[in-house]
């Protein structure tokens, strides 16, 4: 992933994951992700030394080389589809583990992940 900035201090691969992070969690504005990003938990996750504003967010957004981000995009769709996790799930009777205690949004966004990342 790349952006149009020059020797950028965050890089793009973070700025994309804090906007995933956005998404996932349906944060309303940039303004609200700032103040998620004061955290040192989602520094680690999305790879950031140190926090940023969004100003940084717009910036790189901008700049966005967007081919390799759609080729990745469809790269994921496909194991999504193979892990079938557009597909209903089991009623919440029957479902166990960290699943059974979360809403249904909530366990859609889990089984999401945990197609993408086993």
């Amino acid at each position: 992933m790349s952006d149009a900035r020059t020797d950028p201090e965050i890089s793009p691969s973070s700025i994309f994951l804090a906007l995933f992070h956005s998404f996932v969690c349906r944060l309303p504005s940039f303004q609200q992700l700032d103040s998620e990003l004061a955290h040192s938990h989602l520094q680690n996750w999305i790879g950031a030394e140190r926090a940023f504003r969004d100003d940084t967010l717009r910036y790189s957004l901008c700049g966005f080389d967007l081919d390799p981000l759609e080729a990745m995009l469809v790269d994921v769709n496909r194991r999504l589809k193979r892990g079938k996790a557009f597909d209903e799930g089991p009623a919440p009777e029957r479902r166990s583990g960290p699943v059974a205690y979360m809403s249904p949004e909530q366990s859609h966004v889990w089984n999401i992940l945990s197609c993408i990342y086993h």
